[in-house]
């Protein structure tokens, strides 16, 4: 897949139009910050307030300020210079502004705010036929403080994301120290076994992502600690993400092969009817 231009793609930080960031940012710094990726249907969010409950409750645990009729006003800035209605993707990132050298935050951190849009991938099919993944060596450390959140240190993902190419495998699964499964490396995981969903805990590591959450206030899911092992006796296994909805797993390599379920396309039709949006895009 060749590179995106992104040159041309509107970028604003704190409401001015660039695509440059502070030398000195503690985002760059010390990944300081945290980020949001968010999937806009004709000019509209459709999972907005979960994105912006969980860039709060993450601001509150990294020690920012983060102000919701500020982020609603950038938001709403780059819909405008994207020429909404229009599908696309927009980025939030939230850093804590700059801070000089050393770990230690200045007493009064002021909070940048970087919005940027960037159109859909392109369509790939995998909703419909399935995606094949590869069980990652990088594994994900334990990390109780930041487990959950989407700060903006990514350096596990990253790792993992090359070891295979984007065309050869699209998704990686990452485990844990301790060989429990825990997510995707861009995405969650759900599996369905005799009536029963499930999905890995995140308390200890991994990305609680906003797909997940609006899955589970929907759904009846158990939320619990799941070795690779016992994917083998699941009947179903998906992965989802906010930009690219829900996509049947047909075969994790070195554990199973699976058919596209008829229940998770249950639930795909659901997300279709009740978010509005069409079929998933690429994954990698």
């Amino acid at each position: 897949m060749p590179a995106m231009d992104n040159s041309t793609q509107p970028s604003f930080l704190n409401g001015q139009s660039t695509a440059f960031l502070s030398a000195f940012d503690r985002g760059l710094y010390y990944g300081h910050g945290l980020f949001e990726t968010l999937r806009v249907c004709r000019g509209e969010i459709p999972l907005w307030s979960l994105h912006r409950a969980r860039l709060l409750a993450g601001a509150e645990r990294l020690g920012l300020t983060v102000s919701s009729e500020l982020l609603e006003q950038y938001r709403d800035q780059l819909l405008l210079a994207a020429a909404a209605p229009a599908d696309g993707v927009m980025k939030i990132i939230i850093t804590a502004g700059e801070g000089g050298r050393g770990y230690a935050a200045p007493d009064k951190l002021v909070t940048s705010y970087l919005l940027q849009w960037f159109p859909l991938p392109e369509n790939n099919n995998y909703a419909a036929s399935g995606i094949q993944l590869w069980v990652s060596e990088q594994r994900l450390a334990d990390s109780p403080s930041l487990a959950g959140i989407k700060h903006l240190n990514r350096l596990e993902q990253v790792l993992a994301r090359a070891e295979q190419a984007v065309e050869s495998y699209p998704e990686g699964l990452m485990l844990d120290n301790n060989g429990n499964v825990i997510e995707a490396i861009a995405s969650n995981l759900f599996c369905y076994r005799e009536g029963v969903w499930f999905t890995p805990v995140l308390n200890r590591c991994g990305v609680a992502g906003v797909m997940r959450e609006y899955l589970l206030a929907n759904h009846v899911v158990e939320q619990c600690d799941i070795i690779l092992a016992e994917l083998t006796s699941m009947d179903e296994i998906f992965i989802c993400n906010s930009v690219k909805g829900i996509c049947p797993v047909i075969a994790i390599d070195g554990v199973g092969e699976w058919s596209v379920g008829s229940i998770t396309q249950q639930w795909q039709q659901q997300l279709r009817d009740d978010l509005g949006w069409g079929e998933l895009v690429c994954f990698g």
